[in-house]
């Protein structure tokens, strides 16, 4: 495992596939999980396709994604992956 740790606020999962309208939104599918990176607004987050490295995080619309329970995320948390507080 790297001594890299990936910040985040949660933990999500994608509720509905979507399909990016603009250069700065990223395309999420159904059941994907997601780090919250930042609460742009109440109806834009920007997000990162949890796992995966090499992909810059983007835009999806609030309303398409959910949390996941706090022990799913705790358990990531042990495997390297730091949330912020």
């Amino acid at each position: 495992m790297s001594d890299e740790h990936e910040e985040y606020i949660a933990v999500l999962k994608a509720s509905y596939d979507y399909i990016p309208q603009s250069e700065d939104e990223i395309e999420i599918k159904e059941d994907q999980l997601l780090l919250l990176v930042e609460k742009t607004d109440d109806d834009w987050w920007k997000v990162k396709p949890m796992g995966v490295s090499d992909v810059q995080g983007g835009l999806v619309p609030s309303a398409y994604v959910e949390s996941v329970s706090a022990h799913w995320t705790a358990t990531w948390t042990r495997r390297g992956i730091r949330a912020k507080l």
